[in-house]
């Protein structure tokens, strides 16, 4: 479960990543960095959801990017 919500973070972010490049890619960069060192805060909680939000949230990012 926490492998597949990275996978469909990866997916959803790919699928979306268009959206967010035409605003400028040094821009988009940045936040999604920012954004993906905040979500592996994330996954440091011993709790399940928070892990699993964390890690859809780190594959958003990273399919984003």
């Amino acid at each position: 479960m926490i492998s597949a919500s990275a996978i469909i973070g990866v997916v959803i972010g790919a699928l979306a990543g268009g959206k967010f490049i035409q605003y400028g890619r040094r821009k988009t960069l940045i936040y999604f960095n920012i954004l993906s060192a905040a979500s592996l805060i994330l996954t440091q909680f011993l709790n399940l959801a928070s892990i699993c939000s964390g890690r859809l949230i780190f594959g958003f990012c990273c399919g984003v990017l």
